[in-house]
């Protein structure tokens, strides 16, 4: 009951509504990255994730760490923030080419990621296989997601282990949570434990 004696959503035993509860759960899958905001000196972007010699995650770089990026070797840089996106920068295809790399933006939804976008990811990756190329967006979520899924799918990598790499960086949403195990079942790839609950 609500204070005025109306029947109320029902609530968890502390007292919290479905929507509160909704919320903190949000916010608690994001404290990994928050955990990370202050990158280490020798880190070229925030949350960066070194997956392989030839394959780095990371949130939005800073204009000034484009520079950074291409002296580490990166030739490729695919963006998979959505226009507008905080901390976005509108001429980061500038940034990119003017230190000799290569730049692509394939724009992923947060809130709806799709297997149309995972497509045209993954045909990037394929196509600059054999460059060093960093994958990001703006806190690293939809980059580890989309390169652990790259990685599993594509490259045949052990689930588990390419999954360690995400939550390195966060523990997923339930709708990316969703997506991810959709597209592994779609082609029968192997579940990482994390995920088989």
């Amino acid at each position: 009951m609500t204070g005025d004696g109306k029947q109320g959503a029902p609530c968890s035993p502390f007292g919290l509504t479905p929507r509160a509860i909704a919320c903190l759960t949000a916010m608690v899958s994001l404290l990994p990255a928050c955990a990370q905001l202050s990158p280490r000196p020798d880190s070229p972007a925030l949350n960066y994730v070194a997956v392989s010699p030839m394959i780095g995650t990371a949130g939005m770089p800073r204009p000034e760490q484009f520079e950074t990026i291409g002296r580490a070797g990166f030739r490729t840089v695919i963006e998979l923030a959505t226009p507008g996106t905080a901390g976005s920068h509108r001429d980061e295809a500038e940034f990119v080419t003017r230190q000799g790399m290569r730049y692509f933006n394939v724009p992923v939804d947060f809130a709806r990621p799709t297997a149309d976008a995972y497509l045209r990811f993954a045909a990037l990756m394929r196509e600059h296989a054999d460059e060093r190329v960093l994958v990001h967006c703006e806190m690293n979520m939809r980059a580890s997601a989309f390169v652990f899924l790259y990685r599993v799918l594509e490259l045949g990598e052990e689930a588990d282990r390419a999954y360690e790499d995400v939550l390195r960086v966060w523990q997923p949403a339930p709708h990316w949570r969703r997506f991810i195990l959709t597209m592994l079942q779609q082609r029968s790839a192997p579940l990482p434990i994390a995920l088989d609950e």
